[in-house]
């Protein structure tokens, strides 16, 4: 899979999104999230690492140009330096 697309009604992404792809190797996948508000994305326990592994499997995590600093300063996983390193505008 080399392209995902969350639609603009998400609100909430569970704890498996940053861990999707931790245990695919070789996986070089574009997230695109269209939500302008950051969905929730949540840890199970000591899943920290293996989320930084999963974020470091995505080329880019895109979303809406003027949410950019919204997803920036979201708590969650979108504080992690490996999924902040990630964050891109769709633009």
């Amino acid at each position: 899979m080399k392209y995902i697309e969350i639609p603009s009604t998400c609100t909430n992404m569970g704890n498996t999104f940053h861990r999707s792809f931790e245990s695919s190797p070789g996986i070089d996948c574009r997230v695109v999230i269209k939500a302008t508000t950051p969905p929730t994305c949540s840890f199970y326990g000591n899943d920290i690492g293996s989320s930084k592994n999963g974020a470091n499997r995505y080329s880019g995590i895109y979303v809406p140009d003027a949410s950019l600093s919204a997803y920036q300063s979201a708590g969650g996983a979108w504080e992690l330096a490996e999924v902040q390193a990630k964050l891109k505008p769709i633009s």
